[in-house]
C-alpha cells in the first residue's frame, strides 16, 4: 500500500483541524460523567460487581483530559514560540476560554445560591470568604487534597486547577527550553512524578487523605507532561522516525502496567495504593501513545480513527468543557428523579444506567445553553490576540507538524478536508483553546 501525504502549497502554512481530537474529548467527558452519575453502590453479584468496578473507572477521563490538554497546549506554545507577545497571547486566550464560565459557576455557587436556599428554605452549605479563595485563585486542588467534599458542588474543579497550575508556569518553560532541552524537562518531570509518589510517607499520607496523591500537582503531572512529548516528536522528523515503530511498544507497555495493577489490586478504585504507585503511570502511557497515533493517522479509514469522527463523540468533544463544569452539582437532582420513578428492588443496576444516560443528556443540553450564552461571545474576542506574526521558523514548525500529521492510507475518498465549522487559523490553536 502506498503512502501518501496530502498538504497544502508551503506557502500557506495553515495546519488542519483533527476531528479525532474532539472525539478523544468526547470519550473523556462520557468516562468522567459515568464515574459520577453512577457511584452508588449495588447489591452483590457476579454482573453488578463487574458493572460497579466499570463504571467506577471512569475517573481515567480526567487522565485522558490531562494527556490531551498537555498535548495541544505544548503544540501551541511551540508553534507561537518567539512570536510577538508569545505570553499575553497565551495567557489572553486562555483566560477567555477557561474563566467566564468558571467564575461564573463559582458566583453562581458562592454567592447566588446561598440567600437562594435561605429565601426558600433549603440547605445549602456555605463556604466563609476564606475557604473561597482556593477556589477564585485556581488552587482549590490543595485544599480538597485533604477536605474533598468541604463544598461538594465544585469539588470537581480541583482538575482545572491543576491545568491552571501548568498553564501558568510551562509557557516559561517552553520559552526557555530549546525543543531537545524541553524532552529532557518532560522526561525528568514524569519520573519525578512517579518517584515522588513511591515515597513511603507520601504513600502513609495517601492513606490518612485519599485525595493527597490524587489531586496534588506534583504527583498528577505526569499525564500533562506525557501529552506535551507528543508535538515534541511529531515536530522532529528523527524522533518521528523512531516512534512510529516503537510507539506500540510503548501502548503495549502502558496496557500491561495497567492491567498488572487492576488484576493485583482487584479494583479500579482511583485511591488504590497500586494504582496511586504505578497504575497512574501506565494510564497515562496508554493515552498518550493512543493520542500519538490519532494524531499522526488522522483522516485515515483505520476503524479506531474512524470511530472518533462519530458526529456524536464530536459533538460531546466541542461542549465537553461545560459539560465537566456543568455536571457535577446536577448528579443528586438526576439520581433523585430517577430513582423515585423505578421500583425500588430488583432494578438497581437499570436504575443506574439511566441515571448516567439522564445525567448525560441533561448536562449536554445545559452544556449548550451555556456555549451559546456564556463561552461563545468571549470565544470571539479571541481574535484581538492573535499568533498571526509567529517568526518565520515557527512557520517552518507548523509546516513540518502538518505534514507529519496528514499522512494517510491512499483509498478511495479519503481526502481530508478543512471541515466547514473551524475556520483555518495559522496554528492548531483555534482547536486546542477552543476545546481544551
Amino acid at each position: 500500500m502506498v503512502s501518501l501525504v496530502m498538504v497544502r502549497p508551503l506557502d500557506q502554512p495553515q495546519s488542519r483541524h483533527i476531528p479525532e481530537l474532539d472525539g478523544i474529548r468526547g470519550i473523556a467527558v462520557l468516562l468522567v460523567l459515568m464515574f459520577h452519575f453512577g457511584s452508588a453502590p449495588l447489591p452483590d453479584s457476579p454482573w453488578n460487581n463487574f458493572l460497579h468496578q466499570f463504571i467506577g473507572f471512569g475517573w481515567i477521563g480526567v487522565d485522558l483530559f490531562f494527556v490531551l490538554s498537555g498535548c495541544l497546549i505544548t503544540g501551541i506554545l511551540l508553534e507561537a514560540k518567539g512570536s510577538t507577545h508569545y505570553l499575553r497571547t497565551f495567557y489572553m486566550r486562555r483566560a477567555l476560554r477557561i474563566f467566564p464560565l468558571y467564575y461564573a459557576t463559582l458566583i453562581l455557587f458562592f454567592w447566588v445560591m446561598p440567600p437562594l436556599a435561605r429565601w426558600l428554605h433549603m440547605f445549602w452549605p456555605r463556604l466563609t470568604s476564606t475557604e473561597q479563595v482556593w477556589y477564585w485563585l485556581h488552587i482549590s486542588n490543595i485544599r480538597t487534597a485533604f477536605e474533598p467534599l468541604i463544598y461538594p458542588h465544585v469539588t470537581h474543579l480541583w482538575s482545572l486547577s491543576v491545568e491552571e497550575q501548568f498553564y501558568l508556569v510551562w509557557p516559561l518553560v517552553v520559552l526557555w527550553c530549546s525543543e531537545a532541552g524541553l524532552a529532557w524537562t518532560c522526561g525528568v518531570l514524569i519520573l519525578l512524578s512517579l518517584g515522588l509518589r513511591n515515597v513511603p510517607e507520601f504513600q502513609a499520607m495517601g492513606v490518612t487523605h485519599n485525595n493527597f496523591l490524587y489531586r496534588l500537582t506534583p504527583f498528577r503531572i505526569e499525564p500533562l507532561v506525557l501529552g506535551a512529548c507528543i508535538p515534541l516528536i511529531i515536530r522532529n522528523p528523527q524522533w518521528l522516525f523512531v516512534a512510529r515503530r516503537r510507539m506500540a511498544g510503548v501502548l503495549l507497555g502502558g496496557c500491561c502496567i495497567t492491567a498488572f495493577v487492576l488484576i493485583t489490586a482487584r479494583t479500579t478504585w482511583l485511591h488504590a495504593p497500586l494504582m496511586t504507585r504505578f497504575g497512574y503511570s501506565g494510564i497515562g502511557l496508554t493515552f498518550a501513545s493512543f493520542i500519538f497515533f490519532e494524531m499522526t493517522r488522522s483522516g485515515s479509514a483505520h476503524r479506531w480513527t474512524r470511530g472518533l469522527r462519530s458526529p456524536v463523540l464530536m459533538r460531546l468533544g466541542k461542549y465537553s468543557y461545560a459539560m465537566y463544569v456543568i455536571h457535577y452539582p446536577t448528579v443528586g437532582f438526576v439520581k433523585g428523579v430517577v430513582l423515585v420513578a423505578m421500583p425500588k428492588q430488583g432494578w438497581e443496576a437499570v436504575s443506574q444506567l439511566l441515571i448516567i444516560a439522564t445525567g448525560v443528556g441533561l448536562t449536554y443540553l445545559l452544556a449548550l445553553c451555556t456555549w451559546k450564552w456564556l463561552e461563545q461571545p468571549f470565544l470571539q474576542l479571541k481574535d484581538r490576540f492573535s499568533y498571526a506574526d509567529s517568526p518565520a521558523e515557527g512557520s517552518a514548525g507548523l509546516r513540518k507538524l502538518h505534514l507529519a500529521t496528514s499522512q494517510t492510507v491512499a483509498q478511495p475518498n479519503n481526502t481530508v478536508t478543512q471541515p466547514d465549522h473551524e475556520p483555518c487559523a495559522p496554528t492548531r490553536t483555534a482547536q486546542a483553546e477552543d476545546s481544551a
